[in-house]
């Protein structure tokens, strides 16, 4: 029963809130779709890249990344640290009227909490 407990506190409940956290990112992402790129600007700030891509259309590319560390025993007497690598990458499409017609992201760490916890700080757009 001990077993039990142990698997649902340290790997199911994880798990989970990974699952919600993820969605609650990819909501706030579409929630730029239809504003103005000042919005974009204000919210998250100037995009770490841009590219200019065919019909007067641009990309506007942030990335976050970093990197941690966990502490693994081989006995009592040695260990090791593993590194964990987190990356996403989030992008938005504009057209020519510098308006967000398209978002997208990708990466192992896409994510956030209502309260802007772990992960990408994305906030829900706001204005025009």
């Amino acid at each position: 029963m001990k077993r039990l407990c142990f698997l649902f506190l340290f790997f199911i409940v994880p798990l989970m809130a990974g699952c919600v956290s993820e969605k609650y990112f990819d909501r706030n992402l579409q929630s730029y779709i239809g504003k103005a790129s000042d919005t974009v600007l204000r919210s998250v700030g100037p995009p770490q890249q841009t590219l200019h891509l065919q019909d007067a259309k641009t990309l506007w590319i942030y990335d976050y990344s970093r990197k941690t560390y966990l502490a693994e025993s081989m006995d009592s007497n040695s260990s090791f640290l593993l590194p964990i690598s987190h990356a996403c990458r989030y992008w938005f499409s504009l057209n020519s009227k510098e308006i967000v017609t398209g978002v997208g992201h990708k990466g192992n760490h896409c994510r956030t909490s209502q309260s802007g916890g772990r992960g990408v700080l994305l906030p829900f757009a706001s204005g025009k």
